[in-house]
């Protein structure tokens, strides 16, 4: 079965607009397992929204700044 979906090419975009959607889910849903899940997926998401943010410094680099001072 051909991959219709590859996570390799998100853009932040595309994750930002996944994490709204994730959060609308997960405040209308009354279920509260399901919630859950949505929350943690969401959770997830937006770890690999803050990555994607043209901003984002890995720790090692912020660790190797306070190294130099």
């Amino acid at each position: 079965m051909e991959n219709l979906f590859d996570p390799t090419t998100s853009t932040y975009d595309d994750v930002n607009c996944q994490c709204r959607a994730l959060a609308y889910a997960a405040y209308k849903i009354s279920e509260e397992d399901i919630r859950e899940m949505l929350l943690f997926t969401l959770l997830e998401k937006q770890h690999h929204l803050e990555k994607l943010h043209p901003g984002y410094v890995k720790p090692q680099q912020i660790n190797s700044w306070h190294d130099n001072e």
